[in-house]
């Protein structure tokens, strides 16, 4: 019988434990992982290619090239207005001594995600919209070049919050499932303290 109790003893404690440690487990908000996806790569070249364009050197033209070429790839197209940085990109890989067979482009999926650029003094925003489809997965992922600070909101209409943000040191992702066609807001904000450049791609 004490046997008993003992065993009985130690299978409370250690599923108390075990209750603790999942009450302190990090929510989805603050993942370390971005889910599977193409706009993480797109993201990843996006930031790849914007930083190799200021460079000069060998190593700077061949990753420019491959920005292009999975930017490419994968069928990121610009939003309305902005610039086609895969020629661009493309282009200017050749000018900088990429071969030209290694900066070629050939263009994947016709509607893939799209992506944006976005300049902003310290505390700024950014509040641009855009339509998604209903019973469609819908995203919109945040980055920004080097170690600037951002943050990302997303409303639908009457000022609904869209999703709980996914935040990273390198992003933010915003996730959900529309169940109106509708046009949503994205706001996207700079830290306080400094300047920062960062790409907003829409699946």
């Amino acid at each position: 019988m004490m046997r008993n109790r003992n065993l009985i003893g130690s299978t409370v404690v250690l599923l108390s434990a075990i209750s603790s440690a999942c009450a302190q487990a990090p929510s989805t908000a603050e993942s370390a992982q971005w889910p599977p996806g193409p706009e993480a790569k797109i993201a990843a070249a996006l930031v790849q290619g914007e930083l190799a364009s200021q460079g000069h050197s060998k190593q700077d033209a061949e990753a420019l090239a491959g920005a292009a070429r999975t930017l490419a790839r994968l069928g990121a197209h610009p939003i309305d207005g902005q610039e086609d940085l895969v020629t661009t990109w493309a282009r200017q890989a050749i000018a900088m001594g990429a071969p030209p067979g290694g900066a070629a482009v050939f263009r994947g999926r016709v509607l893939g995600p799209a992506y944006r650029r976005v300049q902003l003094s310290p505390a700024q925003k950014d509040v641009s919209s855009a339509s998604f489809l209903a019973g469609q997965q819908a995203s919109v992922t945040v980055t920004p070049v080097g170690n600037g600070h951002v943050d990302l909101r997303v409303h639908g209409a009457n000022q609904s919050v869209a999703c709980t943000v996914q935040r990273r040191r390198d992003g933010h992702l915003c996730e959900w499932l529309p169940l109106y066609t509708e046009r949503y807001t994205i706001t996207v904000s700079a830290g306080a303290r400094a300047p920062v450049t960062a790409f907003v791609v829409l699946n």
